[in-house]
């Protein structure tokens, strides 16, 4: 049976996505810019590349926060 994924370990996984992104963006680290400020810039992207792929971008949204109240409520309510 696959152990239970916890929200530090989505979390994990997020930070690596930014971290991904910010070096995509010729940006070697975290160093350059403030992680809120790259998170920012990334939601703001995933939005140019919704519109582009014609992805309904408030759907996603809100499905994400429905997964996203699910989860933390799984781990009574922790980060």
């Amino acid at each position: 049976m696959t152990p239970p994924i916890t929200n530090m370990q989505r979390a994990t996984w997020a930070k690596a996505a930014l971290l991904g992104y910010s070096q995509a963006k010729d940006e070697t680290s975290f160093l350059y810019e403030e992680p809120e400020t790259v998170f920012g810039d990334m939601l703001c992207d995933l939005m140019h590349f919704a519109n582009l792929s014609g992805f309904d971008w408030t759907e996603h949204i809100a499905r994400a926060r429905m997964h996203f109240d699910t989860e933390k409520a799984d781990e009574g309510g922790a980060s």
